[in-house]
């Protein structure tokens, strides 16, 4: 599979950005309204993701696929929580025998395959403490680092 690429601006801070080699879209990063269609959690979760991603500097309008994913994940995540703590972990079925057995409700799986998605996605975003550690995009406000910022960062001249 090999490693993961790095984002342009750190190869650039790096000093290792070649044109010839690095090509890409170089989109500004900024925050994206909730989409008319959208509410409840889906809309909420949005509305909270969105600041926190366009202060990252790293939500764009090519993100709003993506961030939908995450929300709509997230909305199912939480609807199967709630499942669960009604109803609870466990119920009581009767087979056609008519003996009882107890077994997993559907949306305990239902569940953890929504958690698994979200987390996919949220580290997609930098959203968890180990994605950030190797995710390094320049702030929004396009602040340049200055040579002695890049020297110590290990840049090149």
């Amino acid at each position: 599979m090999g490693r993961k690429r790095k984002p342009i601006e750190q190869l650039k801070r790096e000093g290792n950005y070649k044109a010839c080699r690095h090509r890409g879209p170089e989109l500004e990063a900024n925050e994206l309204p909730v989409p008319e269609d959208m509410e409840g959690v889906v809309a909420d979760t949005w509305k909270e993701l969105s600041p926190v991603l366009a202060s990252m500097g790293i939500l764009t309008k090519a993100d709003g696929l993506a961030l939908r994913m995450l929300c709509e994940s997230f909305s199912y995540y939480a609807e199967a929580c709630e499942t669960v703590k009604e109803k609870g972990a466990y119920s009581k079925q009767v087979n056609k025998n008519g003996s009882e057995y107890i077994s997993e409700h559907p949306a305990v799986k239902a569940r953890s395959r929504y958690w698994k998605e979200v987390e996919s996605i949220a580290k997609q975003f930098g959203l968890t403490p180990s994605a950030r550690t190797g995710l390094h995009v320049s702030k929004p406000n396009g602040r340049e680092m200055s040579a002695l910022d890049q020297i110590l960062r290990g840049g090149r001249n």
